[in-house]
């Protein structure tokens, strides 16, 4: 698995937003967490490449894909975008990440949330960096992708 692809793409291999559970099942052998109550999302757990990922499906249909850097802070994964490489984990500054962004000509949105927590929104993509700053530094906590007319749409009819 290309990290890059997920976060630049919004895909893990062929799986996206929209296959349904089953179909990515065949491909990547989801392990369910969590089944799915009323317009509460199942949880599947889809392990790519020793990364663990978070699926959030419902009416059997992937809504979400989330990526969680605090389960083990240490690690460090590689972004490539055209000829250009970043090492992203948990101890990622949001700027250092803006400029890396900003040298490779992605589109990206970068929100601030409260004076606490930050958000960078690739375009292409739509995956949503989240950041949280404690003591004058930021951590990137997760990347999560999620779909939510899609969820409200299928939600609707449950």
């Amino acid at each position: 698995m290309d990290f890059s692809d997920f976060i630049f793409r919004g895909k893990l291999n062929n799986l996206g937003i929209g296959i349904t559970v089953l179909e990515a099942d065949k491909k990547h052998s989801l392990h369910l967490i969590q089944k799915e109550e009323g317009d509460i999302p199942a949880l599947y757990e889809l392990t790519v490449a020793k990364c663990s990922f978070e699926i959030a499906a419902i009416k059997d249909t992937v809504i979400g894909i989330t990526f969680d850097f605090e389960y083990e802070p240490e690690n460090k994964y590689t972004l490539k975008h055209k000829s250009f490489e970043f090492s992203i984990g948990f101890a990622t500054a949001l700027e250092d990440l803006i400029i890396f962004l900003k040298d490779c000509n992605v589109s990206f949105e970068n929100i601030d949330i409260d004076e606490n927590n930050s958000h960078i929104i690739i375009t292409n993509s739509g995956v949503t960096l989240r950041f949280y700053k404690t003591a004058g530094h930021t951590n990137l906590y997760k990347a999560t992708l999620f779909d939510l007319e899609l969820y409200n749409r299928l939600s609707l009819t449950i």
